[in-house]
């Protein structure tokens, strides 16, 4: 595909899935993370793949910078 710069990309990424998150209320992903999701803080021993989703939340709310 030839992507020059893989962490904006995974930024990117990052921000559908949140999206996603916010848009498709009806989606298992969504009924069970969603709760308070525009609400939520990163947290010390949250795991890997939410920490991921919250750094698309922060993508969302600022945009890519």
């Amino acid at each position: 595909m030839g992507f020059r710069d893989l962490y904006l990309f995974n930024i990117a990424m990052l921000g559908i899935q949140g999206w996603r998150l916010m848009t498709k209320h009806d989606s298992l992903c969504a009924r069970t993370l969603c709760r308070g999701f525009m609400g939520a803080k990163k947290k010390r021993n949250n795991s890997h793949r939410w920490k991921g989703i919250l750094k698309g939340k922060e993508v969302l709310e600022n945009g890519p910078n």
